[in-house]
């Protein structure tokens, strides 16, 4: 490079080198078939105005609700320089089991020689083992409880869905005694 004012002239040189930076991502899956992995891309080192592309065609620097597979981006600074990486969305399956802690049967009551009435007092408990918490709770008489109580003799489905939307069903009868 020169500078010069008429009369006198500085001459400079200089390299501009390629700035250094890398793209790292990081991925977390995707649970019980459900669109909830995200990949999440961090810069390494200076980068400046970096635009993105995705081969999904986001263009955010992270991207969210995704399915399993493999996703790429190329990241471009104001220099025109450029970066590839990708990273891999598994699908990981929920740890979500429900266990039956007990189930107290419903009794009857005699009325008549040949006539007996269930007197609704069966009750089943379930204990959760699963790492989302937190668990909700669907049964099939309406009932939103961990446990449920004043039951008929019968058989009583629960859903159980953790905090990621992992979902389990487990049914249990209770009956007379």
């Amino acid at each position: 490079m020169t500078i010069s004012n008429g009369n006198c002239a500085f001459t400079s040189s200089f390299n501009i080198e390629n700035p250094q930076w890398e793209l790292v991502a990081i991925s977390e899956p995707a649970l019980c078939k459900n669109e909830n992995g995200y990949v999440d891309l961090t810069i390494d080192g200076i980068a400046m105005g970096l635009s993105f592309l995705w081969n999904t065609g986001e263009t955010t620097e992270d991207i969210a609700d995704l399915a399993n597979g493999i996703y790429s981006v190329t990241a471009t600074d104001i220099f025109n320089c450029s970066r590839t990486t990708s990273a891999e969305v598994v699908e990981a399956s929920s740890a979500l089991t429900i266990n039956q802690d007990f189930i107290e049967g419903s009794s009857m009551e005699q009325l008549e020689p040949n006539y007996f009435l269930d007197t609704e007092t069966g009750s089943i408990g379930i204990s959760i083992n699963g790492n989302q918490p937190p668990f909700s709770f669907a049964w099939s008489n309406g009932a939103t409880s961990e446990d449920i109580a004043n039951l008929a003799s019968g058989t009583y489905t629960v859903t159980v869905t953790d905090g990621k939307g992992c979902q389990v069903m487990r049914s249990f009868f209770c009956s007379y005694f």
